[in-house]
């Protein structure tokens, strides 16, 4: 099977192929959290996981920071040695921020006590932990994009998701608790970044050599868009999504967030299985094309594919999510089909939108995509606390339907950035 599948692939060419790699790894690794994910909601419940959704919420806001977004720009530079600075920068300031992190949750652990009842925080180590993790793996990612080494990238991403479930199902057995999901979402997302930076660093030894505190502030100046403007974007792109989830569980009472999570999560796994591997294989083009003066209709072409194989599956998840998912899940879990129901219409805005997003980046439009991020962010977690203060059964209606709104916003606005650049 796996044989017949790398021959299709190597029968490929150009774009299409690294598509296909990235699909291809991507699959196996959903299939393999599927598969497992019945077992693992009947070993853990829906409480366990609403304290992973707010650890996953904290940390996906983190990891925008921690690299100062200096990881977007490493498949830019023209010359491999610019690149690999780029690099060392990334990992110097994961290293810090996360220090910092550590420092701040340490000394202030006792009144956050005071203020947020959550089992979270007797572990908050594992904040910084899993922040640290994550940079580094997707440091190496994009030198992988750069490089367009996406057999590697999809190896990683099967050895995430084995290892996580696993571990996850092997704890369950003998003592299920939180803490294990959490370990088991710090293996998923970051495990196989030692091998790509061995690999990294084998094979760029002569460049790290030659690297000084000179060419680092050089290089650091050229790309100080990405700091300035990127991180802010980030955070507010993170922070639009994760913040209100961590509104859900301080307005709701019971696992709700817990199901939001679960709910996400399946949602993402087919819909990143085209569009994440897309979104970085045209990052890797898209330099080229916008320097060939091809970027527009080349974006326009990514958008049309991602309709076409989007569109049909969605619609039929949106009917049968709600009458599949308690047989698949088990019937405690029926509330989560329902969400996923709700939140088909902004998913898909999002799977046609994300992976084109960073034209705006490409086309030196940062102050755009800041202010969108902004706007989303003012849209979704103010949207989430009107509806906390007065209509608190409704929360996760008004989430779902803002988030289609914001997407929606911010293809009308790339598009026609396109058009003008």
């Amino acid at each position: 099977m796996i044989g017949i599948i790398r021959n299709k692939i190597n029968s490929l060419n150009g774009m299409l192929k690294s598509v296909m790699i990235l699909i291809t790894g991507t699959a196996f690794s959903h299939l393999i959290f599927i598969c497992t994910l019945p077992i693992i909601t009947r070993l853990y419940d829906p409480n366990d996981f609403s304290v992973l959704a707010v650890y996953i919420s904290i940390l996906s806001i983190i990891s925008v920071l921690v690299c100062l977004r200096l990881e977007i720009a490493i498949p830019l530079p023209k010359l491999d040695k610019h690149a690999v600075i780029l690099v060392i920068l990334a990992l110097i300031s994961t290293l810090v921020i996360n220090f910092i992190i550590f420092l701040l949750l340490f000394l202030c652990q006792n009144f956050l006590k005071n203020i947020i009842d959550t089992k979270l925080l007797d572990y908050y180590w594992l904040i910084p932990l899993g922040g640290l993790l994550i940079g580094f793996y997707n440091t190496f990612q994009y030198w992988c994009t750069r490089k367009k080494e996406f057999i590697l990238v999809s190896k990683t991403r099967l050895m995430q998701t084995g290892f996580s479930a696993i571990f996850q199902i092997v704890y369950g057995l003998i003592s299920p608790a939180f803490l294990a999901l959490i370990l088991g979402y710090i293996i998923r997302i970051s495990s196989g970044f030692f091998v790509i930076g061995i690999k990294i660093f084998k094979e760029n030894r002569e460049n790290l050599r030659r690297i000084n505190k000179f060419k680092l502030i050089a290089i650091f100046k050229r790309y100080k868009k990405f700091p300035q403007y990127s991180v802010l974007e980030g955070v507010f792109n993170a922070s639009s999504i994760q913040l209100p989830i961590l509104l859900i569980a301080f307005y709701s009472v019971g696992p709700e967030v817990g199901y939001l999570m679960l709910a996400s999560q399946l949602l993402s796994a087919p819909m990143s299985l085209v569009g994440q591997s897309v979104a970085q294989v045209y990052l890797s083009e898209a330099g080229n094309k916008y320097r060939e003066n091809n970027l527009k209709k080349f974006t326009h072409e990514i958008i049309i594919n991602l309709i076409k194989v989007s569109l049909i599956p969605m619609l039929i998840g949106f009917f049968l999510f709600p009458c599949i998912i308690p047989i698949f899940l088990g019937e405690e879990w029926s509330r989560v089909g329902v969400m996923m129901s709700w939140m088909i219409p902004w998913f898909f805005m999002q799977f046609i939108t994300s992976p084109i997003s960073m034209s705006l980046h490409i086309t030196n439009n940062q102050k755009i995509s800041l202010f969108l991020q902004s706007l989303g962010f003012v849209l979704r977690v103010g949207a989430v606390v009107v509806a906390g203060s007065f209509f608190s059964n409704f929360i996760f209606e008004t989430y779902a339907v803002t988030g289609f709104l914001f997407y929606s916003i911010y293809l009308f606005v790339v598009l026609g950035t396109l058009d003008k650049s």
